[in-house]
Protein backbone atom coordinates (compact mmCIF):
# COMPACT_ATOMS: atom_id res chain seq x y z
CA UNK A 1 0.00 0.00 0.00
CA UNK A 2 3.03 2.27 -0.21
CA UNK A 3 3.57 2.47 3.54
CA UNK A 4 6.97 0.83 3.62
CA UNK A 5 8.04 2.42 6.92
CA UNK A 6 5.02 1.03 8.75
CA UNK A 7 5.47 -2.37 7.09
CA UNK A 8 9.12 -2.42 8.18
CA UNK A 9 8.08 -1.85 11.79
CA UNK A 10 5.59 -4.73 11.50
CA UNK A 11 8.34 -6.91 10.05
CA UNK A 12 10.66 -6.17 12.98
CA UNK A 13 7.91 -7.03 15.49
CA UNK A 14 6.95 -10.20 13.59
CA UNK A 15 10.55 -11.44 13.68
CA UNK A 16 10.14 -11.84 17.44
CA UNK A 17 6.74 -13.54 17.40
CA UNK A 18 6.30 -15.37 14.08
CA UNK A 19 9.36 -16.11 11.97
CA UNK A 20 7.26 -17.57 9.12
CA UNK A 21 5.05 -14.49 8.77
CA UNK A 22 8.08 -12.22 9.13
CA UNK A 23 9.83 -14.04 6.26
CA UNK A 24 6.78 -13.61 4.01
CA UNK A 25 6.64 -9.88 4.75
CA UNK A 26 10.43 -9.55 4.32
CA UNK A 27 10.15 -11.09 0.85
CA UNK A 28 7.60 -8.42 -0.12
CA UNK A 29 9.56 -5.56 1.45
CA UNK A 30 12.99 -6.60 0.22
CA UNK A 31 12.67 -8.82 -2.85
CA UNK A 32 15.71 -10.89 -3.76
CA UNK A 33 17.56 -9.99 -6.94
CA UNK A 34 19.67 -12.48 -8.83
CA UNK A 35 22.39 -12.62 -11.44
CA UNK A 36 23.91 -15.40 -13.54
CA UNK A 37 20.57 -17.11 -14.04
CA UNK A 38 19.90 -17.20 -10.28
CA UNK A 39 23.35 -18.57 -9.32
CA UNK A 40 24.00 -15.39 -7.31
CA UNK A 41 21.20 -13.87 -5.23
CA UNK A 42 21.25 -10.67 -3.17
CA UNK A 43 18.93 -8.19 -1.50
CA UNK A 44 19.05 -4.41 -1.93
CA UNK A 45 17.84 -1.77 0.52
CA UNK A 46 14.38 -0.64 -0.55
CA UNK A 47 15.39 2.99 -1.14
CA UNK A 48 18.13 2.13 -3.66
CA UNK A 49 16.99 2.67 -7.24
CA UNK A 50 17.65 0.00 -9.84
CA UNK A 51 18.79 1.83 -12.98
CA UNK A 52 19.80 -1.04 -15.24
CA UNK A 53 20.09 -4.82 -15.16
CA UNK A 54 21.90 -6.99 -17.67
CA UNK A 55 21.89 -10.70 -16.85
CA UNK A 56 23.31 -13.62 -18.78
CA UNK A 57 24.63 -17.12 -18.23
CA UNK A 58 28.25 -16.06 -17.61
CA UNK A 59 28.00 -12.33 -16.79
CA UNK A 60 25.48 -10.23 -14.90
CA UNK A 61 25.43 -6.50 -14.05
CA UNK A 62 23.24 -4.23 -11.96
CA UNK A 63 23.55 -0.42 -12.00
CA UNK A 64 22.16 1.38 -8.93
CA UNK A 65 21.48 4.88 -7.71
CA UNK A 66 21.85 5.25 -3.96
CA UNK A 67 19.89 8.29 -2.75
CA UNK A 68 22.19 10.40 -0.60
CA UNK A 69 20.62 13.67 0.61
CA UNK A 70 23.99 15.24 1.43
CA UNK A 71 24.71 15.38 -2.30
CA UNK A 72 21.33 16.83 -3.28
CA UNK A 73 20.36 13.54 -4.98
CA UNK A 74 22.41 14.29 -8.09
CA UNK A 75 22.48 11.25 -10.41
CA UNK A 76 26.28 11.09 -10.34
CA UNK A 77 26.67 11.50 -6.59
CA UNK A 78 26.22 8.01 -5.24
CA UNK A 79 26.13 5.32 -7.89
CA UNK A 80 26.98 1.67 -7.46
CA UNK A 81 27.35 -1.34 -9.69
CA UNK A 82 27.32 -5.04 -8.90
CA UNK A 83 28.99 -7.31 -11.44
CA UNK A 84 29.02 -11.10 -11.21
CA UNK A 85 30.77 -13.46 -13.59
CA UNK A 86 31.64 -17.11 -13.88
CA UNK A 87 35.29 -18.04 -13.38
CA UNK A 88 37.51 -20.97 -14.27
CA UNK A 89 38.64 -23.26 -11.44
CA UNK A 90 41.23 -22.00 -8.92
CA UNK A 91 40.94 -18.26 -9.65
CA UNK A 92 41.52 -16.20 -6.49
CA UNK A 93 40.07 -12.90 -5.31
CA UNK A 94 43.54 -11.35 -5.64
CA UNK A 95 43.73 -12.29 -9.32
CA UNK A 96 40.26 -10.87 -10.01
CA UNK A 97 40.78 -7.61 -8.13
CA UNK A 98 44.36 -7.12 -9.41
CA UNK A 99 42.87 -6.72 -12.89
CA UNK A 100 40.97 -3.65 -11.66
CA UNK A 101 43.83 -2.42 -9.45
CA UNK A 102 46.31 -2.41 -12.36
CA UNK A 103 44.12 -0.42 -14.79
CA UNK A 104 45.80 2.93 -15.49
CA UNK A 105 43.13 5.54 -14.75
CA UNK A 106 44.53 9.06 -14.92
CA UNK A 107 44.18 10.99 -11.67
CA UNK A 108 43.26 7.91 -9.65
CA UNK A 109 45.03 7.35 -6.33
CA UNK A 110 44.66 4.22 -4.20
CA UNK A 111 44.22 5.30 -0.58
CA UNK A 112 43.64 1.87 0.95
CA UNK A 113 43.85 -1.77 -0.14
CA UNK A 114 42.32 -4.16 2.39
CA UNK A 115 42.44 -7.95 2.09
CA UNK A 116 39.53 -9.48 4.01
CA UNK A 117 40.16 -13.17 4.52
CA UNK A 118 40.73 -15.58 1.67
CA UNK A 119 37.70 -14.55 -0.42
CA UNK A 120 37.30 -10.74 -0.16
CA UNK A 121 39.28 -7.59 -0.92
CA UNK A 122 38.38 -3.89 -0.77
CA UNK A 123 40.18 -1.10 -2.66
CA UNK A 124 39.45 2.58 -1.90
CA UNK A 125 40.42 5.26 -4.45
CA UNK A 126 40.16 9.00 -4.70
CA UNK A 127 40.25 11.02 -7.90
CA UNK A 128 39.63 14.43 -9.39
CA UNK A 129 38.01 14.27 -12.81
CA UNK A 130 36.16 17.55 -13.04
CA UNK A 131 34.86 16.89 -9.51
CA UNK A 132 36.50 15.27 -6.50
CA UNK A 133 35.15 11.81 -5.73
CA UNK A 134 35.93 8.68 -3.76
CA UNK A 135 35.38 5.19 -5.13
CA UNK A 136 35.13 1.88 -3.33
CA UNK A 137 35.55 -1.51 -4.99
CA UNK A 138 34.82 -4.68 -3.05
CA UNK A 139 35.54 -8.07 -4.60
CA UNK A 140 34.61 -11.60 -3.60
CA UNK A 141 35.25 -15.01 -5.13
CA UNK A 142 33.42 -18.20 -4.18
CA UNK A 143 32.10 -21.30 -5.96
CA UNK A 144 33.67 -20.25 -9.30
CA UNK A 145 31.77 -16.93 -9.22
CA UNK A 146 33.36 -13.52 -8.80
CA UNK A 147 31.33 -10.64 -7.46
CA UNK A 148 32.54 -7.08 -7.66
CA UNK A 149 30.78 -4.10 -6.20
CA UNK A 150 31.87 -0.60 -7.00
CA UNK A 151 30.46 2.66 -5.77
CA UNK A 152 31.36 6.30 -6.23
CA UNK A 153 30.48 9.32 -4.13
CA UNK A 154 30.86 12.84 -5.49
CA UNK A 155 32.71 14.83 -2.79
CA UNK A 156 32.21 18.25 -4.36
CA UNK A 157 28.46 18.09 -3.59
CA UNK A 158 28.70 16.91 0.00
CA UNK A 159 27.64 19.11 2.87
Amino acid sequence: MGKRGLATIHYLVLRQSSADLAQKLRTQLFPDRSLLNKRGTFTLPYHWELQHTDDGKDLGRVQLLIPYPATDNTPESANAAVIAKMLPDNVTVKEVSDQVYKKPFEGLTVVNDIPDGANWRTIVWTAKAGVQYVSLNRFGVTNKISVGQGSRVDLDHRS
